[in-house]
């Protein structure tokens, strides 16, 4: 099984300046068949539509804005382009699958990368995923690692309920501080705090999702020794 962006009708070059299309094409015919065949085989997500490129490497992504409602209720928006202008960059595979783990996408209307039996890309059937959520209705979020699994609470605000895996389970007992949230460990006090600090006074995601500085104490589970109690 493999992760899908679903093909739709909106045209790739809806926000593409007449001026920069023969350097996008370029980018298109000679980089971009590159990035998708590793999109495909590093982290199995087959992406059909065609990006909104703006120019080489600079693509627009959708993406549903969070709204703060009367009474301080958060409820995400409508959909939006991100950067219609500039648009953001993807020079490489990582780059385009961090932003889907950001809750971006290629077009408007979707909420995740659909889970598909078939595969005309990838020849080997790819590792299942590490993590998946299902705290959303009839759709299933599959992430690859333990950091596309954090980023994709925190973009939906969500507590982080799988267990971690055992390298990030180690820098808990190793550290006295760390942000699971964030994937940043701490030695001292005063950089853990500057850490939160910095965080709420971002706003947004950033302030909701680091409410409590306890959260960063890594004491449960500790002994004098650093290890987990039995």
């Amino acid at each position: 099984m493999v992760y899908v962006e679903e093909k739709t009708d909106l045209a790739w070059d809806a926000f593409l300046d007449d001026s920069k299309r023969k350097h996008v094409e370029g980018f298109q015919k000679f980089i971009w068949p590159t990035i998708r065949r590793e999109i495909a085989s590093e982290y199995g997500i087959v992406v059909e539509d065609e990006p909104h490129w703006v120019d080489s490497g600079q693509v627009v992504f959708w993406q549903r804005p969070l709204v703060r409602q009367f009474g301080g209720k958060i409820l995400e928006g409508e959909w939006e382009p991100v950067s219609p202008r500039d648009g953001l960059p993807v020079q490489n595979a990582n780059q385009m699958v961090r932003y889907f783990n950001k809750g971006m996408r290629l077009r408007p209307g979707k909420t995740d990368l659909k889970i598909v039996a078939d595969n005309p890309v990838v020849k080997e059937e790819p590792a299942p995923p590490a993590y998946t959520c299902e705290r959303h209705g009839e759709n299933k979020f599959a992430m690859p690692n333990w950091k596309s699994y954090a980023q994709h609470c925190f973009h939906h605000m969500e507590e982080l309920e799988a267990e971690p895996p055992e390298n990030i389970k180690r820098q808990m007992r190793e550290f006295p501080y760390f942000c699971k949230l964030c994937n940043v460990p701490f030695k001292s006090l005063q950089n853990a705090r500057r850490h939160f600090n910095d965080q709420r006074r971002k706003g947004n995601r950033n302030a909701l999702m680091h409410k409590d500085f306890s959260e960063l104490e890594m004491t449960d589970g500790r002994d004098e020794s650093g290890g987990e109690e039995g």
